[in-house]
């Protein structure tokens, strides 16, 4: 199947007082694409003394005793009037502006063609954070300061060293450009986060669907909010949650684990999915852990360990397989592999492995423990569209001739969220520093209304704002997910 990009459709900004064209910051790096894409002014103030009063000279008489008058004072203890220094203003402010990161991924439409990914269309995200940052200055800009972009562009179509990309990363936003805060869709690596951190700031990302960071990761992180996302803590105890309550564990089942493999899933497993198992009585018959795809040269290992995973739930008569991984490459080369060897365990997976858009391109699915409506099922399959979301699309694109698949559509909503939630966080603190702003996101409780979620909650350390979870079954008469009408299930 012939697949186009439908970013061209994006309708061009109101032309405004301050053109985005003539403020756009951008630097290119080349990233791998494939594992992505699959699934894919605070200022002083001048204070002047209290006035001082002298006395005027007196005359006394000769011998008598000088008479001292309270309320005089004596202009030699007089201090001079002291002015006070302006205060620093928040870094990436200047003057009237406010500099703000954006990561964004280009050339995604010929990377996930040549990934292979049937019906899977993306937009331009530069294009798209033009015309939000413009609707937003439009606004008011945040904290009435005008909002100036500095894009860092990752490629998705070329290969580089990760260590190459985080070393770029870096520079753009604190030395090249000092920026306020960085948005992203998708979670940075460690790399990066502790860059940011080290200089105070902000990280707000969307990660809805790839989330890569434990409970641990969050807490060394004190600036990383996740606006759609979740931790690995929170979705491995969900995920259990969800597929019990489904009825996935049924009595004489055996159940498998295929899952990725770093410092964070690793942490994830022993804290939360096998204790989460173990209060059902449950024991997986089988583990394995794969290493996920961080270059072009990984694609090899992952098929050749996804065939060895197949063969090992087999011999382990694994029946009910569950999926924690993040990104969906996984699913796509395990599921490929367990095809050839007519292998076909019912399936348990949450929103991080790609949803809607994994069962498109498989063609196949099973019990979807999820929290991303605009990922999770067809749009017009959602129980309820989240609050801003097509407040959200109408700006980009009032035709909706742009969001021609679930992960067109996701982008979009992320894109919004990312920069709706450092509008919502300015407008509740001002422009404060990166500290304040990231309380402020924390204080705002259930009160954001996101783009993507259906309910969002922020909480003192909990920077992540995926606050339900709902069930979903494939349904092979539509090749979709479904939502079971029951109502939403707060987080496990």
């Amino acid at each position: 199947m012939e697949v186009e990009s439908a970013a061209h459709v994006f309708r061009r900004p109101p032309a405004h007082s301050y053109p985005l064209s003539e403020v756009i910051v951008r630097r290119s790096v080349v990233v791998p694409g494939l594992a992505a894409l699959l699934i894919l002014a605070a200022c002083g103030s001048t204070e002047q003394s209290a006035d001082t009063t002298v006395a005027p000279p007196t005359t006394e008489a000769p011998g008598s005793t000088p008479v001292t008058d309270p309320t005089v004072t004596d202009p030699s203890d007089t201090e001079p009037p002291t002015t006070e220094a302006p205060a620093e203003p928040p870094r990436g402010v200047d003057g009237n502006v406010v500099r703000v990161g954006v990561v964004v991924l280009v050339n995604q439409q010929q990377a996930t063609e040549q990934a292979g990914g049937s019906g899977v269309t993306t937009i331009e995200q530069d294009r798209a954070v033009e015309i939000l940052i413009d609707d937003l200055n439009a606004r008011g800009g945040l904290g009435g300061l005008t909002v100036e972009p500095v894009l860092f562009e990752i490629d998705a179509t070329a290969g580089a060293d990760p260590q190459e990309i985080a070393r770029a990363y870096c520079a753009t936003f604190t030395e090249d450009n000092e920026v306020y805060a960085v948005l992203a869709l998708g979670e940075p690596g460690p790399e990066q986060l502790a860059c940011l951190d080290d200089a105070g700031i902000p990280t707000i990302v969307a990660g809805g669907t790839t989330a890569f960071f434990d409970d641990a990761d969050y807490a060394d992180n004190p600036l990383l909010v996740n606006v759609n996302g979740i931790s690995l803590d929170a979705a491995a105890r969900s995920l259990v949650a969800g597929l019990d309550t489904s009825g996935f564990f049924a009595e004489g089942t055996t159940v498998g684990v295929l899952r990725l493999q770093s410092d964070a899933f690793d942490r994830a497993t022993e804290s939360a999915l096998l204790p989460a198992l173990a209060e059902l009585g449950i024991t997986p018959a089988a583990e394995v852990a794969i290493a996920a795809i961080e270059s072009q040269d990984d694609i090899g290992r992952v098929s050749t360990e996804a065939q060895a995973a197949v063969l090992r739930m087999k011999d382990a008569g694994v029946d009910r397989l569950i999926m924690f991984e993040s990104g969906g490459a996984l699913p796509f080369f395990f599921l490929n592999a367990a095809s050839s060897q007519a292998y076909t365990p019912q399936l348990g997976f949450g929103s991080t492995s790609g949803g809607q858009t994994l069962v498109q391109n498989l063609g196949q699915g099973g019990t979807l423990v999820g929290w991303s409506p605009s990922t999770d099922v067809p749009t017009d399959g959602a129980p309820a569209q989240p609050p801003r979301a097509q407040e959200c699309l109408d700006t980009l694109d009032p035709s909706g001739a742009a969001f021609t698949s679930a992960v067109a559509t996701s982008q979009a909503l992320g894109l919004c969220d990312v920069l709706w939630l450092l509008e919502a966080a300015v407008s509740e603190a001002g422009v404060v520093d990166g500290e304040t702003l990231v309380a402020a996101i924390e204080g705002l409780g259930d009160s954001y209304q996101s783009s993507t979620l259906e309910q969002v909650e922020f909480a003192p350390e909990k920077r992540y704002g995926t606050a339900v979870y709902r069930i979903a079954d494939y349904d092979p008469a539509c090749a979709c997910n479904v939502y079971r009408p029951d109502e939403p299930t707060p987080l496990g």
